[in-house]
């Protein structure tokens, strides 16, 4: 419930119309993380507020993620460290290799919107994606106006639930 509180807090000074008519141009939030911090959770808690929309019963591979129902970038499983500019997770490169394919950043923001579009709300204040990766540098350059919300989780708890999970610390 705090953390739900939380969101709501951060979110609801930029639109002091909430849950009112419709919103002008809708705001993006992006949630990114390493797998198995939270960002599942942290999109469904998001999911419950009227003014948010995410993605959801999608025909992507996991957790209605959105790297599998785009074509801009390379969904994580296709990224290496060399073609990345030496982060997988967050693919400095990408960013020049986005705006190499579609010659500006408003072609590709387009060409995003559209493929997402069809997974949500569009009346929605906001519309969530998540991915978890930390490619914050593309989002940024696409959607300058974005939220991030970023999860983190505590190193030996994130170790225990990926390799230990019969076992509670």
């Amino acid at each position: 419930m705090l953390l739900r509180i939380s969101f709501f807090v951060v979110l609801a000074p930029y639109f002091p119309n909430l849950g009112g008519s419709a919103v002008e141009e809708a705001r993006f939030c992006f949630v990114r993380g390493f797998g198995g911090t939270g960002t599942g959770l942290a999109t469904m808690m998001l999911e419950e507020m009227s003014f948010v929309s995410t993605m959801r019963d999608t025909t992507a591979k996991y957790e209605d993620e959105g790297q599998y129902l785009q074509t801009v970038f390379p969904e994580i499983r296709h990224r290496t460290k060399e073609s990345c500019g030496g982060s997988i997770a967050s693919c400095p490169k990408m960013r020049d290799d986005v705006l190499a394919k579609f010659g500006t950043f408003q072609k590709a923001r387009d060409r995003l919107v559209e493929e997402w579009s069809k997974w949500w709300d569009k009346s929605a204040a906001i519309r969530v994606e998540k991915t978890p990766d930390l490619a914050v540098g593309l989002l940024s350059s696409l959607f300058p106006n974005a939220f991030v919300l970023l999860t983190v989780r505590h190193p030996f708890f994130w170790h225990h639930s990926k390799h230990c999970p019969d076992h509670d610390p």
